[in-house]
């Protein structure tokens, strides 16, 4: 319990600020409030800023009945670890035992032991510390802190030192474990293999003849199988990957594409991009010999396709091209069984280097180019980027390595606090000294090297990532951002030192594949359990000054070479210009601090697209993704991966662990975990026609040909008419505009086509998360089956399904949609692949020199692999016997107005997405269309002059983008653009015309899916209802300030539901308020995402309809993937389009329509209302009521005493308090307490007189604004829509 000091005003004050949480039973608050009213005298002291903080610890997010509490990211803790553990890292181990001392008393024994652990284990492994000076270390903490026991990793830490550091070894050990027995059981403390290393756990089990088998399971393997602990054992080709410090530094990064075979390079975008990515490729080639492989080839007979793909022999050498697909395709089952655990073992040393292949690369590449540049001239000219950087990285890393001396020298001094500080006041300020002490431990946990690369890097990749153009970028978002890669590059590394520690001079005596996989598995254990370790982020401030002192010295010594004309001599001259620097814009209305690359640099990175390619570390994978455990253990397993992409919200983080902590996520990880398992591989035969085009620089479909010179039209003379210059201006814009989109999309292909080649005949898989909504996506971004119809084209499952004679028509069925006839009957879909046989055939065959047909499809590269697909299996005497490894997709029919139906029982809305069983599928843009047509022109016969200008123009391609948004909530003018974006080439309309049309064409869209969808409509107006009513409701159990706006309450609740598999969903809408901080480029204002601010009220009612549906639709997505998992289909979807083999299409229609059902059986609407009752319950809002009424009368005698009680007029902030004294009365556990909140009269509880306070409701002048008991509207009546005729609608999803 901790000691708390009663008598402070400080602390009476906190304890009558939070005096309200009576009802959480939270025991540091009970016994701050208990000592407070005894006032028996003080027990002792903390000091009143640590009762404050004891008592805030438990202020909760948007609501206290969840009992989610900020503290699980509370930022004054967050803040000690952080410059607790780079103070350890640092060497600062004076600075790091006062931040201690600081830590202790605030929270909990487990805590502080857990901080004491960290601080045992970083002066163990210090190389500056004894064996005796860490005993000494392990007997003075405990006696400083009596209340500090130690457990067993404390045991495991001085076992280490014991092991490593005694003279005599095995005697030592034998020791400490007899003087431990009494203490702390020894397989308890070897329990801690992270920390002692298998090497040391072996020696312990050897000295004192211990069983192993009472160790941890997952390194049970390792520590049995045959390995020697001797550095003179030559290492088997298993071999730790290596971190950039030991990379050589002349090193070559590879610019080729990988040997694939008789596959050409494709002729890349020389981009910088381009030739990292091809570098961290290289990490699929093997590191060991592929003739584990050569059995399951010989005495096979291959097709020709698979006898030329394949190279496989007693002789290997790097150009080598295994193609796993060939030989996994002309296997038996039986074989390909033991194939794939083979393939599974070889690529997990193989995913092992493409995850570790990091900055290195592109430092090397920097290098090489400079030593060109200079051998070929002597001197450095701007033909490109590279040498440069290399340059500038070179003079930046002295700088560095000068301020890391500083920062040495303030350690060495032992400084602790600023007040210790000494600096020179002729070389800087006391400020500048200050902020050293902030960051300095932080900036020593990399190498000057590494330090110098990842700000150039994240300066490059803020000029081509969003935000940026023509080289400026915001000086706040830059320091911030090369501060997190900072952050995010120490993770990494420590992971591999940490790993590399555990397992140093761990060596297989015999090389086979069995101990490999032993040896891999354990590695990957290892990692798991890192990654899984939640570390405190490091606060935003410190990321702002680390980042703002790197880039200064990068804008101290990066310079571009120049040359002009010398206006005297007329003679031309060069010299150097500051490569970036930084300046203030003015944006809207406001004085901002930017960085600017200088013109001939921003010219260069214009044409070197690189979003999204200065790091690729997020590829496809070789091997199964690490499973989804919890809300932060799954996919990678080099890089640490979250399940849900959060948006810097702490709100979102501290509900999903809550819900993962309490099991209540299963389902969510088990679909997202069916998506993952999913393997794909590249469609060779597409890839191959993508690439003979490509190779030709020449535009085709959507692939933009290669950018030439821009040829602007001539400029008009100077005395011109302005107008006129205005228009040439304009087409010049966008002109360049043009060419530069162009010129992004080709790099964005080259991109997907080089990760394509390089995966030609791998096995891949996609690992999945979820935005905030549920959403699933795929972790690798570049090339994934969510992508454009290119990327769908390129890619196919990797295992084959005999298609059978419902699979050969769901194939035929595939091409019809692809063609974009997906609105024609299931049998007139059929037909038209049976009419196109002649097409199909030449498509295939000849798909750059036929007749071109797969071209005039709505997605062509789609229809060129069912065409290629299609033709193989015409060609077998049985069609129905083909093996096909495409995808057929079955899409929902306007998903979100498929939920909203079901969710309303709307018959009619029902039958129009398909809900209903019908003969032919429904088409609700063709029905909206007419509707809107019927409207125009009965306008018209009434003379309306706008109807007569579009009345004979409208069609389903103009309402349909409209139709589809108007469930997600689209605004009118969002709805406006859209359908002035469809109308805007029709010429008789006119340019001046298209806002009135496209507005006027709006209304009577909107107008039309209203009328369609009426009892959709009503759940939907129900929903943004309640969102407002959260989002402006009152919490009376915080302290509510006066907001910037008057005289009214921070609004501070979120909307936040639970989806039917258990996931909370948080709306991360909130106006964080920004923090003035001084750094030195400038003084930046930050956000800070941990603090509890109001939220966005606005958006947070806009947004809440499409995302509850959008979770819903997610949800049915998820329920779908379970089941078809535990079938073992192959499935994928892209949010409402399910993918899987032609095959299996029927059995997954049968799974995903008995997922709706059981999804929609239950009433959600009103299970919905009775999550915010219990939610939001007690909760206040402000309504306004008839001045006039009797309400209203008590109300305005009641507020004319309280004034008199309070000397001033009364405030919303005192009607709130007054209300929360009540409330707390009416919670005490005292009977007497409990009668006085009974007598009470406030406001609120005048309200609750009143059974039907609605009937006062006002909106017009004479009103009065109160407070009332936030009360949910009724769900609105449902529909006689039966949820179970969907079953047997074959048009439902198709």
């Amino acid at each position: 319990m901790l000691r708390i000091s009663c008598n402070s005003p400080a602390v009476r004050r906190a304890v009558s600020k939070y005096a309200f949480f009576g009802n959480l039973k939270n025991p540091i608050i009970l016994e701050v409030t208990k000592r407070w009213y005894s006032s028996t005298g003080s027990a002792g002291s903390i000091g009143t800023a640590r009762a404050v903080k004891a008592v805030e610890s438990h202020t909760t997010w948007s609501t206290p009945h969840d009992n989610v509490p900020t503290s699980l990211f509370n930022k004054s803790s967050m803040h000690f670890w952080s410059i607790f553990d780079a103070c350890l890292v640092a060497g600062q181990f004076e600075r790091a035992q006062n931040l201690l001392k600081g830590f202790h008393g605030t929270v909990s024994i487990d805590e502080f032991l857990k901080a004491s652990n960290l601080f045992f284990q970083k002066f163990e492994e210090s190389s500056k510390h004894d064996l005796e000076s860490i005993r000494r270390k392990f007997l003075t903490l405990p006696q400083e802190f009596p209340d500090l026991k130690l457990n067993p990793l404390s045991y495991a830490i001085l076992l280490k030192a014991t092991a490593q550091k005694s003279e005599f070894k095995n005697e030592a050990i034998r020791k400490f474990v007899s003087d431990i027995e009494d203490k702390v059981a020894i397989n308890d403390v070897l329990y801690n293999i992270d920390i002692l290393g298998i090497a040391c756990v072996k020696d312990v089990i050897k000295a004192c003849n211990l069983d192993p088998s009472a160790l941890r399971t997952e390194y049970q393997e390792i520590l049995n199988i045959e390995t020697e602990i001797d550095a003179k054992v030559i290492e088997s080709e298993f071999k730790e990957q290596e971190t950039p410090e030991t990379m050589k530094l002349g090193e070559e990064l590879q610019t080729e594409s990988l040997k694939k075979g008789d596959i050409a390079s494709l002729e890349s975008v020389d981009t910088f991009g381009m030739k990292t990515l091809r570098h961290t490729l290289i990490g699929l080639v093997a590191q060991q010999n592929p003739i584990v492989f050569d059995k399951f080839i010989q005495g096979k007979k291959l097709d020709k396709e698979g006898a030329d793909a394949i190279f496989i022999s007693d002789k290997h050498n790097d150009d080598d091209y295994v193609d796993f697909f060939q030989i996994s395709k002309n296997l038996s089952s039986e074989q390909r069984a033991e194939f794939d655990q083979v393939l599974e073992t070889f690529n997990s040393e193989r995913q092992n280097s493409i995850e570790s292949r990091a900055l290195y690369s592109a430092r090397q590449k920097w290098k090489n180019d400079f030593e060109k540049m200079k051998a070929a001239t002597g001197k450095i000219k701007v033909d490109g980027i590279n040498h440069l950087l290399w340059e500038w990285h070179e003079q930046m890393t002295p700088l560095i390595v000068e301020e890391l001396k500083k920062v040495q020298a303030m350690s060495d001094a032992n400084v602790t606090t600023k007040k210790s500080m000494v600096y020179d006041p002729e070389l800087e300020t006391r400020a500048q000294a200050g902020d050293r002490f902030d960051y300095g431990p932080y900036l020593t946990l990399l190498t000057p090297e590494k330090l110098s690369v990842i700000t150039i890097l994240e300066l490059l990749k803020l000029n081509s990532s969003n935000g940026a153009s023509e080289g400026v970028m915001r000086t706040a978002k830059a320091v911030l951002a090369v501060g997190k890669a900072v952050e995010m590059e120490y993770r990494s590394d420590q992971i591999l030192k940490d790993e590399k520690r555990v397992f140093n001079g761990v060596k297989l005596t015999k090389n086979s594949p069995e101990l490999r996989k032993m040896m891999t598995n354990a590695k990957f254990t290892f990692r798991e359990n890192e990654l899984t370790k939640q570390s405190a982020s490091w606060p935003t401030e410190m990321k702002a000054k680390i980042g703002s002192v790197l880039i200064s010295m990068l804008l101290h010594v990066a310079k571009v070479p120049v040359k002009g004309i010398d206006p005297e001599t007329q003679e031309e001259v060069q010299g150097t210009s500051p490569a970036i620097y930084h300046t203030y814009q003015y944006l809207a209305g406001s004085r901002i601090g930017v960085l600017k690359f200088h013109k001939i640099i921003a010219k260069k990175l214009s044409s070197e697209n690189m979003t999204g390619s200065i790091q690729p570390h997020h590829l496809p994978m070789l091997i199964k993704p690490k499973p989804w455990t919890s809300w932060n253990n799954g996919g990678y397993y080099m890089s640490k991966s979250y399940v849900m992409r959060t948006k810097e919200s702490p709100e979102q983080q501290a509900y999903l662990k809550e819900a993962s902590k309490r099991g209540a996520m299963n389902e969510v990880f088990e679909g997202l975990n069916v998506l993952g398992n999913t393997s794909w591989t590249i469609n060779k035969d597409i890839f191959k026609v993508v690439m003979q085009l490509w190779n030709t620089g020449k535009p085709f479909l959507d692939i933009p040909g290669i950018s030439d010179d821009v040829e602007l039209p001539t400029e008009p003379a100077r005395n011109v008419d302005p107008a006129i210059r205005r228009d040439w201006l304009r087409e010049c814009r966008a002109i360049v505009n043009r060419n530069q989109a162009d010129h992004s999309q080709r790099c964005d292909t080259n991109y997907k086509l080089e990760i394509a080649r390089a995966f030609l005949g791998e096995r891949l898989y996609f690992p999945h998360n979820m935005d905030f909504r549920g959403r699933a996506y795929p972790l690798s971004p570049h090339l994934n089956h969510l992508g454009s119809d290119l990327s769908r084209g390129l890619l196919m499952f990797w295992n084959g399904r005999e298609v059978g004679a419902r699979g050969f028509r769901w194939l035929k069925i595939q091409l019809a949609n692809v063609f974009g006839f997906d609105k024609a009957s299931f049998n007139d879909r059929e037909k038209f692949a049976d009419n196109h046989i002649k097409d199909i055939y030449d498509s295939a065959e000849k798909p750059l020199d036929g007749q071109k047909w797969w071209m005039t499809a709505d997605d062509p590269w789609q229809a060129l692999a069912v065409c290629m697909e299609l033709s193989k299996a015409y060609s077998m005497d049985d069609p129905t016997k083909f093996v096909s490894r495409l995808p057929i997709h079955q899409d929902g029919t306007c998903n979100g107005l498929q939920h909203y139906a079901a969710l309303g029982g709307d018959i009619e809305g029902a039958n129009q997405v398909n809900l209903i069983p019908s003969d032919k599928p429904q088409d609700i843009y063709s029905e909206v269309a007419n509707i809107v047509r019927a409207r125009i022109n009965n306008d018209f016969e009434n003379g309306n002059e706008t109807a007569a200008l579009i009345k004979d123009h409208i069609s389903r391609k103009v309402v349909k983008q409209t139709v589809m948004t108007n469930v997600y909530g689209v605004t009118f003018i969002g709805a406006r653009a859209q359908i002035a974006k469809q109308i805007k080439d029709l010429p008789h309309i006119g340019p001046e015309n298209i806002f009135i049309v496209a507005s006027y064409l709006t209304i009577n869209v909107f107008a039309a899916v209203r009328s369609l969808f009426h009892a959709a409509h009503l759940i939907q107006d129900w929903l943004g209802e309640c969102a407002k009513m959260i989002s402006k409701a009152v919490r009376i159990d915080i302290t509510n300030r006066v907001a910037k706006n008057g005289n009214r309450p921070d609004f501070m609740s979120s909307v936040i539901w639970t989806t039917p598999l258990g996931l909370p969903i948080v709306q991360p809408y909130r106006d964080f308020l920004k923090k003035q901080i001084s750094t030195n480029l400038q003084t930046v204002y930050i956000t800070d995402p941990y603090a509890l601010e109001p939220v966005k009220s606005r958006k947070q009612v806009s947004a809440f309809p499409p995302n509850y549906i959008h979770s819903l639709d997610a949800t049915h997505m998820l329920m779908s993937a379970i089941e078809c998992g535990k079938k073992n289909l192959s499935f994928a979807a892209v949010h409402d389009s399910y993918w899987t083999h032609a095959a299996d299409v029927d059995d997954m229609n049968s799974i995903l329509r008995d997922a709706f059902i059981r999804l929609h059986e239950v009433d959600l609407v009103t299970k919905l209302k009775t999550e915010f009752d219990r939610r939001y319950e007690g909760f206040l809002h402000f309504v306004t009521i008839d001045k006039n009424s009797e309400p209203a009368k008590r109300i305005i005698e009641h507020r004319k005493l309280h004034s008199k009680q309070l000397g001033k007029s009364v405030s919303v902030a005192d009607e709130i308090e007054e209300e929360r004294r009540r409330r707390s009365m009416l919670n005490s556990s005292k009977p007497s307490e409990r009668k006085l909140g009974d007598s009470m009269v406030t406001s609120v509880s005048i309200i609750e007189e009143y059974d039907n306070i609605e009937q006062f409701y006002l909106k017009k002048k004479i009103q009065k604004s109160v407070f009332v008991p936030l009360k949910f509207p009724e769900v609105p009546p449902k529909g006689e829509f039966d949820v179970h005729l969907l079953r047997d609608s074959p048009y439902f999803f198709s």
